[in-house]
């Protein structure tokens, strides 16, 4: 199973759960399996194997431990671009270096 398939496996199941649940559980539960829902189609999807670096809030407390998860998970949201295009940046250097001695 690749990660397209896995993500789409992933939310059908969520929203078949929501379906279950009755109207109580469902209003305290739906909008928490929204943002999974986002999250889950935000990752990155592929055919194939991807090779990178996903960060987990675990991650970030490492850096700021008194830091609340809301506030990691702002701060990441906020600087998402930028720390994309950095990987990306680096990531292409890091091939390029690491595939120079397959050339000779």
């Amino acid at each position: 199973m690749n990660s397209t398939q896995a993500i789409q496996a992933a939310v059908e199941f969520i929203q078949s759960t929501m379906d279950d649940l009755d109207d109580e559980a469902l209003t305290i539960t739906q909008t928490h399996m929204q943002e999974v829902i986002s999250q889950l189609q935000r990752l990155p999807q592929a055919s194939g194997s991807n090779y990178g670096t996903l960060w987990s809030i675990d991650d970030l407390r490492s850096l700021r431990p008194a830091w609340s998860d809301e506030k990691l998970t702002d701060s990441m949201e906020s600087r998402e671009s930028d720390i994309s295009d950095r990987q990306c940046e680096d990531g292409w250097e890091t091939i390029g270096y690491l595939l120079e001695d397959e050339d000779l």
